[in-house]
């Protein structure tokens, strides 16, 4: 957010922010808050998606997805698992640890872990009332860990249960983690 002394309608600031703005930035609306609204700190969920591909990506996609081997993965098994990491949990084994904004508190509630197929096209959907560092690119790591076999659901369970971040979790690359919505009060 950002405090501006704007007179005009809303419609106008976002056309004279685009004239300024790369074409990568999109201002999709604009609406006035109250002087106690804060960005970060009125937040109350976020939703993310993290895009998996079978295979090797279309260089259009290469930026957007986590091109994975093409092999086939077992869908039901990596939603057994993300099933088990909703409600509230302390997450800490899912998160890293080298950050300088690290949340110091690791205790979080996912609301939906959810982990679709089209083709090659994995999509896993993520919500929850906020996430630690690396949090959702570790789920994506550990649900692709499942589906190719390496782990299995009891061993999200468990490693959810140690509190202890292990090698048995990968962090998937951020090239396949979007930000999609964030909620407010």
């Amino acid at each position: 957010h950002f405090d501006a002394d704007w007179k005009h309608p809303p419609e106008k600031l976002i056309r004279a922010l685009h004239a300024q703005l790369p074409t990568t930035i999109q201002i999709k609306s604009i609406q006035p808050v109250s002087d106690e609204f804060h960005a970060r700190f009125s937040v109350i969920g976020k939703r993310y998606t993290f895009r998996y591909y079978l295979g090797r990506a279309e260089p259009c996609d290469d930026r957007y997805v986590w091109a994975c081997r093409d092999i086939p993965l077992d869908l039901e098994a990596m939603n057994q698992a993300a099933q088990r990491l909703i409600g509230e949990h302390d997450f800490t084994a899912f998160s890293a640890s080298h950050s300088k904004d690290n949340d110091p508190n690791p205790i979080k509630t996912v609301t939906r872990l959810d982990i679709t197929q089209h083709g090659q096209h994995l999509t896993l959907i993520a919500e929850g009332s906020g996430f630690l560092y690396k949090m959702v690119r570790s789920f994506a790591g550990a649900f692709y860990a499942v589906g190719r076999g390496r782990l299995s659901p009891e061993d999200i369970s468990e490693i959810l249960a140690s509190k202890q971040r292990t090698h048995r979790i990968v962090t998937a690359p951020g090239t396949g983690l979007s930000l999609d919505h964030v909620f407010y009060q």
